[in-house]
C-alpha cells in the first residue's frame, strides 16, 4: 500500500512537472512569437468578426502614436483605418492590398498605408489584418513626380531657347545675305557712276576750251551705261 502510494505521488509529481514544463515552453514560445511580431516592420492586428481589435504589435502602436496595446484593444478598426466599406464587406475582399490612410479620430495624425484582411480561424471568426506603411513610397512618388515635372519644364525651356536661337541665326543669315547683296549692288552701280562722272568732267573741260571734238562720242558712250545699270540691279535682286 505504501509503495503504491509512493508510486502514485511520484506519478502525480511527474505529471505536474510535465504540465509546468509544457506551460513554460508554451509561454516562452508565445513570448518569442510576440517578440518576432513586435519586431516586424509591418503592423499586425487580430480582429473579431465585427472589426474590434483583439491584439496588436508594436509597429501598429507606433503608427497610431500609442504606447501600449491596452489603449487600443477593444476599439473598432474603423476608428483608425479609413475602410472604403463596412467591415463585414471589407473582410470579404481577398484581392491585393488596399490603399488608404491610417488616422485616429481624436488627433490629426494621418499616415498613408496599404492593408489586407485575412481569416485566421474560421470557427472563431477571427481575422488577421496586415498594415504596411507606404509613407516613404509616397514621398518617393512625389519626388519622382516633381523631378518629372521639373524635367519637362527644363525641356520646354531648352526647346524655347533653341527655337529662339534658331530664329536669331536665320535673322543673322538674312542680314549677311542682305549685306552681300547691298555690297554687290553698290559695286555694280558705282562703276557706271564713276564712268558718268569721268565723261561729264571731260565734257566740261572741252566746253571750257570750246573744243567740241569728241563730245558726241562721249555722250554716245554714256547711253550703254544707262541701259546696263537697271539690268545689273535686276540681276542682283
Amino acid at each position: 500500500l505504501l509503495y503504491g502510494l509512493y508510486v502514485f505521488i511520484k506519478h502525480r509529481r511527474f505529471i505536474e512537472y510535465t504540465r509546468n514544463m509544457k506551460a513554460e515552453i508554451s509561454q516562452k514560445h508565445r513570448a518569442e512569437m510576440q517578440l518576432i511580431i513586435d519586431q516586424t516592420k509591418v503592423g499586425i492586428l487580430t480582429l473579431d468578426q465585427k472589426g474590434n481589435i483583439l491584439s496588436t504589435n508594436a509597429t501598429f502602436q507606433a503608427m497610431c502614436n500609442h504606447d501600449n496595446n491596452a489603449a487600443i484593444k477593444g476599439t473598432n478598426i474603423s476608428e483608425f483605418v479609413g475602410l472604403p466599406k463596412e467591415f463585414e464587406e471589407a473582410i470579404n475582399t481577398t484581392e491585393a492590398f488596399t490603399e488608404t490612410s491610417l488616422t485616429e479620430k481624436s488627433s490629426i495624425h494621418s499616415l498613408p498605408i496599404m492593408y489586407i484582411i485575412s481569416p485566421i480561424n474560421i470557427n472563431d471568426n477571427h481575422y488577421l489584418m496586415t498594415i504596411v506603411n507606404i509613407a516613404k513610397r509616397k514621398k518617393m512618388e512625389e519626388a519622382l513626380s516633381f523631378a518629372n515635372s521639373h524635367l519637362e519644364k527644363l525641356v520646354e525651356e531648352r526647346t524655347l531657347a533653341l527655337d529662339l536661337a534658331q530664329k536669331e541665326l536665320i535673322r543673322q543669315e538674312k542680314m549677311v545675305v542682305l549685306g552681300r547683296m547691298a555690297a554687290a549692288i553698290v559695286h555694280e552701280l558705282s562703276q557706271p557712276l564713276v564712268a558718268f562722272k569721268s565723261a561729264l568732267a571731260s565734257i566740261a573741260i572741252k566746253q571750257q576750251r570750246n573744243d567740241w571734238q569728241g563730245v558726241n562720242t562721249s555722250i554716245n558712250n554714256l547711253l550703254p551705261l544707262c541701259h546696263n545699270m537697271p539690268v545689273s540691279y535686276t540681276h542682283l535682286t
